[in-house]
């Protein structure tokens, strides 16, 4: 069975990068689904600053756009 699991970025994932960094890897490596969410636009900017931190994902999601 597929695990899929949906971080926010404001709050959740931007407070404890690091423990979310190991955790998207280990999942996506496992062959579940990591999905990111933001309220704001999804912008080159923002998946930068997501790669910067070790997040890996197979799904990204804006509530804005």
């Amino acid at each position: 069975m597929m695990f899929k699991l949906g971080l926010d970025i404001h709050g959740v994932i931007d407070s404890l990068p690091e423990k979310f960094a190991i955790l998207s890897k280990v999942l996506v490596d496992s062959g579940n689904e990591v999905h990111i969410i933001t309220g704001g636009s999804w912008i080159d900017e923002l998946e930068t600053q997501l790669r910067e931190m070790g997040l890996v994902w197979t799904h990204k999601f804006s509530v804005y756009d």
